[in-house]
Order: C-alpha cells, then sequence, then structure tokens
C-alpha cells in the first residue's frame, strides 16, 4: 500500500492543535473551575459557622443542666423542713452564682410546691435556668423532682 501525500498547511494545522491542546488551560477553564472551587469553600465555611453555633449551644444547655441538678442535689441534702424557697436566693453577696454568669443572661428560678399531690409528706422542686442564646434566642432547663419527707413525723 501507498501512502498518499497530505498538503502541508493540513499537517502543520493538525500539529499545532495538539501541541495547543496539551500545553495547559485555557482561561475560561480556570475561570469555572475557580467559580466552582469559590462555591465550595463558601459551603464549607457556612457548614462549619452552623457546626460552631451548635457546640456552643449546646455547650450553654450542658452548663445550665448541671446549674440546675446541683440544685437539686442540694435540696435533696437539706432537711424537709429546711426546703424552702428562700434558701435557694438568685445571687450571694451581690455576686451571681458560680456558673451563671458564664451563660448571656443566665438567671436561675427555684419554685417549690408544698401541697404537691394533696400530701403533706411530699414536695415538689422545679429549678429552671434561662439564659438568650448566642444568636439572642431565649432558651431554658427545667428540672423537676419530688422529694419526700422521711422521718415519721408528718409536720417536719
Amino acid at each position: 500500500m501507498r501512502a498518499t501525500p497530505r498538503a502541508p498547511g493540513k499537517v502543520r494545522a493538525m500539529t499545532t492543535l495538539k501541541q495547543r491542546r496539551c500545553g495547559g488551560w485555557t482561561l475560561i477553564e480556570c475561570v469555572v473551575s475557580t467559580v466552582i472551587l469559590g462555591v465550595g469553600l463558601v459551603g464549607v465555611v457556612g457548614a462549619l459557622t452552623a457546626a460552631l453555633v451548635a457546640n456552643q449551644n449546646a455547650s450553654d444547655r450542658q452548663l445550665a443542666t448541671a446549674i440546675a441538678q446541683s440544685t437539686l442535689e442540694q435540696m435533696r441534702s437539706l432537711g424537709f423542713a429546711d426546703l424552702t424557697c428562700e434558701y435557694f436566693p438568685e445571687s450571694v453577696d451581690g455576686k451571681t452564682l458560680p456558673g451563671l454568669d458564664a451563660l448571656h443572661g443566665g438567671k436561675r428560678t427555684v419554685v417549690i410546691d408544698d401541697t404537691w399531690a394533696g400530701s403533706p409528706r411530699l414536695r415538689k422542686a422545679a429549678v429552671t435556668v434561662s439564659w438568650r442564646g448566642r444568636n439572642g434566642t431565649p432558651a431554658e432547663v427545667c428540672l423537676e423532682t419530688v422529694i419526700t419527707n422521711r422521718s415519721s413525723n408528718s409536720g417536719t
């Protein structure tokens, strides 16, 4: 078989096109890849920001729960006759309670129901810790328990 001769201009055009294709990226390819990379980075930064706020809110909720749980444990350790709301003030000597100052606008409220379930031997205690979240929305944790009078006299 005999090869057919090609025109010199066509050979040069094909080699120039091949050389240009292997030489690198075009400007359009660079712009498109930069836009795709930018959109991806914006999404990643948004996800990280949302995760950080959620982590801070969870940390605040955990601290508020610990404060409420600690208050309930103090209530259980008191004698039944000593269990009054006056024993759990909002502040002591003008200073807020430990932990509440870490919560933005933190406040602890204690409610003791002396006539819960119609029995003088039972008291329902509720502790509510409220604060403003990182995004300014109000948040609160409320824990309740029933405390019994274990002494033989129902009046003390």
